[in-house]
Order: C-alpha cells, then sequence, then structure tokens
C-alpha cells in the first residue's frame, strides 16, 4: 500500500500539469485564463488573458481587441496573432499560428525567435516550416515538435503522429484539434 502511495504521488509530480482555480487542469506550459464557461488553457506559458475572456496573448504582449492581435508591449510595431483558448483537460496537439512579417529587420529584438529572415515568432515559442517553401508557423510551445503536415506541434515530451493526428507520450494519446490559416502581414 505503501509502494502505491508513493507512485501515485510521484506520478503527480512528474506529470505537471497546471491546475485552474475551478479544479480543471491545464497542461505544462500552458496557461489557465477565465472564460465565460469557466477556465480554458492558453497555448503560451505565462500568457496574458484577453479581456474578450475568449483569446490570449504571450508574455510581454498586450490584447489590442480592436485589431485582433497580440502588441508588444515594448515595440508596438510588431504585432502576434491573437491564439485562441482550448478547453481545460484538452489534448496537447495544438494548432499552428500565424506569423508576423516584419520589414525592419533591424528592429527585430532578442524578444522573438527568426525562422528566417522576414518571419519571426515571439519568444517562448518554436517556429515550424510550413507546407510552402517559403511559410513559417508559430508553435506556441518552446522547444515545440513541429508535425509532418506543416500544420500542427506537440509539445515538448511529446511525439507528433499523422495517421491518426495525435500527440503520443509512451502510453498516452490524445486526439488533435484544427489549425488556424496562416496569414503573414506587412510590417508597420
Amino acid at each position: 500500500m505503501l509502494r502505491l502511495s508513493v507512485w501515485l504521488a510521484l506520478g503527480a509530480f512528474v506529470s505537471c500539469n497546471i491546475p485552474c482555480p475551478d479544479e480543471t487542469v491545464c497542461s505544462d506550459h500552458t496557461t489557465c485564463c477565465q472564460t465565460e464557461q469557466g477556465y480554458s488553457c492558453c497555448g503560451y506559458p505565462n500568457a496574458v488573458c484577453c479581456p474578450d475572456l475568449s483569446h490570449c496573448c504571450p508574455q510581454g504582449f498586450r490584447c489590442d481587441l480592436v485589431s485582433k492581435q497580440c502588441e508588444k508591449v515594448t515595440a508596438s510595431w510588431m504585432d502576434s496573432p491573437f491564439l485562441l483558448k482550448k478547453a481545460a483537460g484538452g489534448p496537447p496537439v495544438i494548432p499552428l499560428q500565424s506569423l508576423s512579417y516584419s520589414n525592419i529587420i533591424e528592429k527585430v529584438s532578442a524578444a522573438v525567435i527568426r525562422c528566417s529572415s522576414k518571419f519571426f515568432c515571439p519568444q517562448g515559442t518554436s517556429c515550424c516550416k510550413g507546407l510552402s517553401s517559403e511559410s513559417w508557423n508559430c508553435c506556441p510551445y518552446p522547444l515545440g515538435q513541429c508535425c509532418a503536415d506543416g500544420l500542427h506541434c506537440c509539445e515538448y515530451g511529446y511525439t507528433c503522429n499523422i495517421h491518426p493526428l495525435a500527440c503520443s507520450r509512451r502510453t498516452f494519446m490524445s486526439p488533435s484539434t484544427t489549425w488556424i490559416e496562416e496569414h503573414p502581414q506587412n510590417g508597420r
């Protein structure tokens, strides 16, 4: 009985789930954000939850509800697309986000990850090659695992399976979610 208790306690510690105030659970590297129905998981760690109760932004960005973009607090010319919150306790496979385009390369700060000379992702995310040779997408997970379909990604420690589309971790497997279409934006 003591061995079982120790294994259960150790398993809860290793899983690194984030408890939300309403007792739902979000996976590691996500943030609990309040919604109209309770709490959901934002795909960014330490995210900013938007006041519309539907979207979230990476740390260091603020919600611009008019343009429906995440605006960099210290560089208002640099935008990132909103990330739609996922249901708490949902699968770790998430859609890639569209990228921001910047023609002011010299102004891109260390707070972004450069995917190429034209595309970048917010710090704390990962670059994933898109469907075309010139396209890139942002995976909201740091050290994210890019799926071969060019549309999805998994968090660190998971492997992406295409058929069925799911992220798996040893014997655990969860279904995929849909993705957000890529729309590169011109710099301001």
